[in-house]
This record gives C-alpha cells, sequence and structure tokens, in this order.
C-alpha cells in the first residue's frame, strides 16, 4: 500500500487487491447490467513465459491463480457462461496492461494508456498475450464453455484510447489499469472516455485516484482489517501534523525500496 504514494511505481499486490474489491462488487451491479470479472497478475508472470516452463508447468501456474479467484464462489460462476468481460491485468517491469476478453461479442482488446504510432502486437505484446490466449481457452473449453475455440482464433485488437498518453509513464501505469478496470463496460472504444488525459491537471487527478483506491482497499468491508486500519488512520492524523505525514510516508518508501535491494 505505500507503493500507492505519488511518483513511485504501484505493487502488482496493489492491483490484486483492487480485483478482489470489484470482484465483490460486481454481485452488486444492476440487473441487466454488464458482467465482468477479474483475475489478477499472477495468471501470466514473466516467470511462465520466460522461465523455461513446460507447457503442463504454465497450465498448472494458470489453473491454479483461476481456482484462486474462484475460491469463496459457490454459484458455478468458475464456467463463465453468464460473463461478458475478463480482464487480465499484466505486469512487464513494472509496466501494467489490461486485456479484455469480451465473451459475449468474441473480441480480445489490449487497453494500454501508452499507445504510439509504432506499437504493433507482435513487438510489444504477442509473448503474454499468445500465452494467455491459448491458456484462457483451454481453460473456457475444460468448462464446457462454448466461445473456447472462438477465443483461440480471435485477432487481439490495440484500440486507440481517448485516454491515452504521449508518453510512457510507467509510474502511474497501474492507475490507468486500475481506472480502465473499474470504468470499462464493453462500449465501443470510439465513445469510451476513462476521464483521466484531457483533464486541466492530470498529475492531480491520478494523485486522487491514488487516494480512491488505497482508501478503498484498506476500508472495504470485504478487508478483515478495515476497522482497524480506519482506527489506526484516525489516530495517526491526529497524532502528527501533515509536514511529519509525508515525511514518515517518504521514509517508510524509502525503507521498503531499501529492503527489496537487499
Amino acid at each position: 500500500m505505500e507503493s500507492l504514494t505519488l511518483r513511485f511505481c504501484v505493487d502488482s499486490g496493489v492491483i490484486d487487491c483492487w480485483c478482489a474489491v470489484l470482484n465483490y462488487e460486481e454481485q452488486f451491479k444492476e440487473r441487466g447490467a454488464v458482467s465482468r470479472h477479474f483475475f489478477d497478475t499472477g495468471c501470466v508472470t514473466r516467470n511462465m513465459c520466460h522461465g523455461g516452463l513446460t507447457w503442463e508447468q504454465q497450465c498448472e501456474i494458470f489453473d491454479t491463480q483461476i481456482a484462486f479467484s474462484f475460491k469463496n464462489k459457490t454459484d458455478g460462476s468458475k464456467n463463465l457462461k453468464d460473463v461478458d468481460l475478463v480482464f487480465f491485468p499484466i505486469l512487464i517491469a513494472e509496466y501494467f496492461y489490461v486485456v479484455v476478453f469480451n465473451l459475449k461479442k468474441t473480441a480480445i482488446n489490449i487497453l494500454n494508456n501508452n499507445r504510439d504510432q509504432f506499437t504493433s502486437y507482435k513487438a510489444d505484446y504477442n509473448d503474454r498475450c499468445d500465452l494467455l490466449i491459448k491458456l484462457f481457452s483451454r481453460y473456457l473449453e475444460s468448462v464446457g464453455h462454448k466461445k473456447s475455440h472462438a477465443i483461440t482464433t480471435a485477432v487481439p485488437h490495440i484500440p486507440k484510447l481517448k485516454c491515452t498518453t504521449k508518453e510512457k509513464n510507467i509510474q502511474d501505469s497501474c492507475i490507468f489499469c486500475m481506472h480502465h478496470m473499474e470504468m470499462y463496460m464493453g462500449e465501443p472504444f470510439s465513445k469510451w472516455d476513462c476521464g483521466i488525459v484531457g483533464h486541466s491537471d492530470t498529475q492531480h487527478l491520478l494523485l486522487l485516484l491514488r487516494v480512491k483506491y488505497a482508501s478503498k482497499i484498506l476500508l472495504h468491508e470485504i478487508n478483515v482489517h478495515a476497522s482497524k486500519n480506519m482506527q489506526e488512520s484516525e489516530e495517526f492524523d491526529v497524532k502528527y501534523a501533515p509536514v511529519t505525514r509525508r515525511e514518515m510516508t517518504k521514509n517508510a518508501i524509502m525503507a521498503k525500496k531499501e529492503r527489496e535491494r537487499r
């Protein structure tokens, strides 16, 4: 959670927590609304793509992550038959993007806030996405989903989003990723505006989103530590001045980075 501080790359565990929050909130969607499911960042990793693993080992890791996502489900949802959109956040060297499988329209879309004229599927995405498509279509076949074969042959699309940034923003890529998962409901990309880029102060809005996501994860009803987090937050706010709080947060993050280097 410390990594959600401004100017730091966000840890993948934050996205995994966010996926849990979004999956929980799906049960409260309006009748007739688009149905979505979110898998975490462990479904396709660097080690799976470049770690010399066999196909059987890749399948085992993928199946374990899928099973974990459905561990608290008792309604048969793991067959995904009533799900419209399936989201897979992908991490590459601290940079995040989202692969969305539209199971109703049989489409695969890659949501990335950074897309320029030189972006291509083969150059930037095929190693992770090709493996993901193979693994996911295999899973769909195993649960008897009617779109398993169609997904295998679908051609991934990289839409040019209205929230596209001119430069590769690694530090905020996770925030864009989380926002894309929260906001995208399957509408045509020509009409979809996630509302970040083009804002009068984009950086300030990204900071507000960091605060929003941190607060929601820490205080959400599915977080077993929510009450404790709220109590400690209130005590912290009373005890320390704003300048001191910022300095303490900065020191905590630097200490975290030092631990990781060791």
